[in-house]
């Protein structure tokens, strides 16, 4: 029978987390709500331990940097420079590796797709 790893919340407001063995994922909801438990996660032990954290970028980039990032490209856009030379000038003002790499994902991804001229 596989295992789960669960979080959820208790009637008295207070986050509880766990490993429980069920016959599937909605199998093992229904223990926790039958436990007065409101699940909040509830994902097969292997496949959480698999997770790597930060996504594709192997480390999470910071909410300040991509802020920095949308006004500094909503400006570009603004004054009517092309998205690939906003990008490219991106990448290059980027302080940190991560977001380097985001940057530059961003671009490659970009020039892939066929675009239509505007009138």
């Amino acid at each position: 029978m596989p295992t789960f790893q669960w979080e959820g919340v208790g009637r008295d407001g207070k986050t509880q987390k766990g490993v429980r063995e069920g016959a599937s994922q909605a199998a093992v909801i229904q223990w926790l709500r039958q436990n007065q438990i409101r699940p909040r996660k509830v994902q097969a032990k292997n496949a959480a331990s698999k997770k790597k954290p930060g996504g594709k970028f192997g480390g999470k980039v910071k909410e300040k940097d991509i802020v920095i990032f949308a006004r500094q490209f909503a400006t570009m856009i603004d004054a009517g420079l092309p998205i690939v030379q906003c990008l490219e000038i991106l990448v290059s003002q980027q302080k940190t590796q991560l977001s380097e790499e985001f940057c530059l994902r961003l671009n490659k991804k970009w020039n892939r797709v066929p675009h239509s001229r505007m009138p």
